[in-house]
């Protein structure tokens, strides 16, 4: 395998999708057109749906000769059956990104004035550093995180993985509440640090 070629297999690549926005069940995630786009959140039998892989086999798999079944047997190896930490783990990545747009609401007057403050510091990177704690002092942060620690081996990767993809990569945004609103949502990036 070339080296291009293993770096391919690296880069989870998810859906891109046109935004479908939706009623929220809670009121902190209204008139968020980030995250009203997001699937709905999900219940277990989504989660189970979504992210358990049964390998098919079939009756003409099970008739063949002992050469081939020896390789249909291989399919088990893709078998993900979700337990219950995926569960758990699948609400904790759905809170993440969900509560990470709550402070950058693209409609959110303080969110648009400290895009333009950074703007601003960028262009003058020389000045930036005295301005930076008295333009962005006052802003909160909606930040979190996720640890997933464990031994090698385990799935932590294919379960990641797995949730990752049950949300769209990237969102395309036209026409928000009858009004224009083009932007481009990228939900998750997964980069491989190994």
């Amino acid at each position: 395998m070339s080296s291009s070629e293993k770096m391919n297999n690296l880069v989870l690549k998810g859906d891109m999708e046109e935004a479908n926005y939706k009623l929220q069940h809670l009121t902190e995630y209204a008139h968020n057109p980030f995250i009203e786009a997001l699937p709905p959140i999900f219940n277990e039998d989504d989660v189970l749906e979504r992210f358990m892989v049964t390998p098919r086999i079939s009756e003409q798999d099970k008739q063949s000769e002992t050469n081939i079944r020896y390789h249909v047997l291989k399919r088990v190896k893709n078998f993900i059956q979700p337990l219950p930490i995926h569960f758990e783990v699948e609400r904790r990545l759905s809170t993440l990104i969900r509560r990470s747009y709550l402070a950058r609401n693209p409609l959110d007057k303080s969110f648009l004035e400290r895009i333009r403050a950074l703007h601003h510091l960028r262009e003058d990177e020389e000045q930036a550093h005295k301005y930076i704690d008295e333009r962005l002092n006052h802003i909160r942060s909606t930040a979190d995180s996720l640890s997933i620690i464990s031994i090698s081996g385990i799935g932590k990767t294919t379960a990641i993985e797995r949730l990752l993809l049950m949300y769209p990569q990237v969102i395309k945004h036209q026409v928000y509440e009858d009004e224009p609103f083009n932007k481009t949502q990228i939900v998750w990036l997964k980069i491989d640090c190994p």
